[in-house]
């Protein structure tokens, strides 16, 4: 496994009898151990055979059914070895820990630049630039910190509660996110075109809220698909490949640009009433509204899910909505609003109740609306890099 799932879990227990010490097990005898090996692990009705090391580093890969070790006497659990369970959350919580500290040098670093800011030219030189760094960073530290004291206080106990739920729920829908990565390549062509820009790519494109009350209404397509900067794109594009193959494997990669779309409009739309003459950029309306459709799926279909999911999303939700509070004046909590209300209520109107699996099948309706949703997002990218590579110099 590569890290451990949340803390918190409702175990689903699934019994192994075939691995938990029975006669039948390939091994020696009722404890399942094969007598030519000290060190081994069962995953499935594979046995196999390995040194001390191999088996550390497979059980920090996945972790396999059952291990055996010298110090037992029968098959046991992998985090019942008090050294496989110390060896698999090791890099975890090291790679926790060093996010702390990066979180924390930059949180330290943009405080210093906004004192500079005002020491050097008052209050108003913070208009732009360390504010907004400065409150998305210290959310990410405050989140940075959580996680690092959820992974330190993780016990084999509970490791092990929450592996037996997740094996004990129906697997998620298999392939690649190929819906993924073509929205995300939309973006991509979009970035690659505003550092070409001759021009200001955000006004030849961007919200800009007069342009659209004139006629532009063109520009609601656009906008999501533009960026105000490094930063913002890289923010923005890595919720976007952590979100869409949650869509896509738990519901149908129809959803995804269906949703995207519909909720970065309903987003445009909240900018426009909330911000009504700021310029406005970013998917964050149509990543607002995949979190919303992911809120009503996780609930709706919670017994076939880990059962902190849903729990998990809505902590999304609040952190965002906190560094939205904190930074309300340059960020656009309009569009943030408006996409998840719009990603909630496509949620409660498409993602059904019950079935066997936590993905199911749509309608041909869906599947049409999916296809088109993501023609339109391509033609909206192609308009948004026609338009900014044709922007004048001012």
């Amino acid at each position: 496994m590569d890290a451990p799932p949340p803390a918190g879990s409702t175990i689903h227990p699934a019994p192994r009898a075939d691995i938990l010490g029975d006669p039948s097990t390939p091994g020696s005898g009722a404890t399942g151990k094969p007598a030519d090996s000290e060190y081994g692990y069962v995953a499935g009705s594979v046995v196999t055979p390995c040194t001390r090391e191999e088996l550390l580093a497979r059980c920090i890969r996945t972790l396999p059914d059952r291990v055996w070790t010298p110090a037992d006497d029968r098959l046991v659990a992998p985090y019942d070895v008090a050294w496989i369970f110390d060896g698999v959350m090791e890099p975890a919580r090291k790679k926790a820990h060093e996010h702390v500290q990066a979180m924390g040098f930059l949180l330290g670093l943009f405080s210093l630049v906004g004192l500079l800011a005002v020491l050097g030219g008052g209050v108003k030189a913070l208009s732009s630039g360390p504010p907004p760094l400065l409150a998305l960073y210290a959310v990410l530290f405050a989140q940075a910190l959580v996680e690092e004291r959820r992974l330190r206080a993780m016990t084999p106990a509970l490791l092990a509660a929450q592996v037996a739920e997740l094996r004990a729920l129906p697997p998620a829908r298999a392939g690649k996110p190929w819906f993924t990565w073509a929205l995300a390549a939309a973006v991509g062509a979009v970035a690659l075109a505003q550092v070409a820009a001759p021009g200001s790519s955000v006004a030849a494109a961007g919200l800009v809220k007069e342009a659209v009350r004139n006629g532009e209404w063109w520009r609601l397509f656009t906008a999501p698909l533009l960026h105000g900067g490094v930063l913002h794109l890289v923010m923005n594009g890595g919720a976007l490949l952590a979100l869409g193959p949650a869509v896509e494997r738990l519901a149908h990669r129809a959803y995804l640009p269906l949703v995207f779309l519909a909720a970065a409009l309903a987003g445009g739309a909240g900018s426009m009433l909330g911000y009504p003459h700021t310029t406005s950029v970013g998917a964050s309306g149509g990543l607002l509204g995949i979190i919303g459709f992911l809120v009503v799926l996780a609930f709706r279909r919670r017994d076939l899910l880990p059962r902190d999911l849903g729990k998990d999303l809505l902590k999304d939700v609040g952190w965002i909505a906190v560094l939205g509070l904190v930074g309300f004046a340059f960020i656009d909590n309009g569009a943030h609003a408006g996409g998840l209300l719009g990603g909630v209520v496509l949620g409660l109107l498409l993602v059904p109740r019950g079935g066997a699996t936590p993905h199911w099948d749509p309608s041909a309706a869906v599947r049409a609306a999916g296809w088109t949703s993501l023609a339109v997002i391509f033609a909206a990218a192609a308009t948004a890099v026609l338009t900014i590579l044709a922007a004048p110099v001012v």
